[in-house]
């Protein structure tokens, strides 16, 4: 999924994969260049999380790391499907890397 380096690409995107029952496995992340086109607006998919999610997510959105579209793909997908706690868990290590990037992003 080629997007433009903002949360709200990343969501756009997310929702999109989310509604197309795609796993995180199977979804991979770039962001595209300046001078590629956007892709075309989806159908709009709405799931509820938790708001600190989308907060978290915000500021991971801000992060230098590459890793951090499939990061958030993952913890979103895992809330959806999984665990709608799942940010609760201190121990687990999506969780832990996702705080530590919102917090290296302030």
């Amino acid at each position: 999924m080629a997007i433009a380096p903002t949360f709200e690409a990343w969501q756009a995107a997310a929702r999109a994969l989310l509604r197309e029952g795609v796993p995180p496995s199977e979804a991979t992340w770039r962001e595209r260049t300046p001078d590629e086109p956007a892709p075309p607006d989806s159908e709009p998919a709405f799931f509820r999380v938790p708001r600190q999610f989308l907060d978290v997510a915000r500021q991971v959105a801000t992060h230098r790391d590459p890793g951090r579209w499939p990061l958030l793909y993952g913890v979103l997908w895992r809330l959806v499907h999984e665990n709608r706690e799942l940010l609760k868990q201190g121990a687990d290590g999506d969780v832990r890397r996702l705080f530590a990037m919102a917090a290296e992003s302030r």
